[in-house]
């Protein structure tokens, strides 16, 4: 079994996607859809269907070509490295999900921008960010808005009932495929 998340900004047809797959020569992978993402099973033919498949996404799906793909291990681990989990009680939290790796100084920017402000905490772990702030969703765009100029490159703000709700489809993808078994 080879797993992945995919994480994006707009609602994809997956019909339209599956279509897409199968006429690149990849057949019967398992799409299992949840809300913000979905989760594929590349069992029969590996990393380069995960390539593959975040490539359609991207080009075909996704108009400003941001899509995020993680294994479920990254995913787990995004939640257990959580440095601000005992800083947030009464914020509300985000995980920042980036397609390339992040430049040490261009962190160091982001989080000297977040600091002087009292409504957000920013932190940066191996697997992405961790975003907290006390507000509206508008404070979030802006705050995450000048993370991003400061990093520059964009990120995908996710919940975590997001995270665990993919890691929680995948473990069930896998109950399933093991019970036939």
């Amino acid at each position: 079994m080879h797993p992945y998340v995919a994480f994006f900004n707009e609602d994809v047809p997956l019909r339209q996607l599956k279509d897409s797959l199968e006429n690149d020569g990849f057949e019967n992978i398992d799409i299992l859809h949840f809300a913000g993402g979905l989760v594929f099973d590349t069992e029969n033919y590996g990393d380069e269907a995960a390539t593959k498949l975040e490539h359609i996404l991207e080009e075909e799906f996704d108009e400003d070509g941001f899509v995020i793909v993680r294994s479920r291990v990254r995913l787990s681990r995004l939640l257990q490295e959580n440095p601000l989990l005992d800083e947030c009680q009464e914020y509300r939290t985000r995980f920042l999900l980036f397609e390339r790796p992040l430049i040490d100084s261009r962190k160091q920017a982001a989080l000297a921008w977040a600091e002087p402000h009292p409504s957000f905490r920013l932190r940066f772990g191996r697997e992405g960010g961790y975003l907290c702030f006390k507000g509206e969703t508008d404070r979030l765009k802006r705050g995450l808005s000048q993370i991003e100029e400061k990093l520059r490159q964009p990120a995908l703000a996710v919940t975590e009932d997001m995270v665990e709700r993919a890691i929680e489809v995948v473990g069930e993808h896998e109950a399933r495929l093991e019970a036939s078994l």
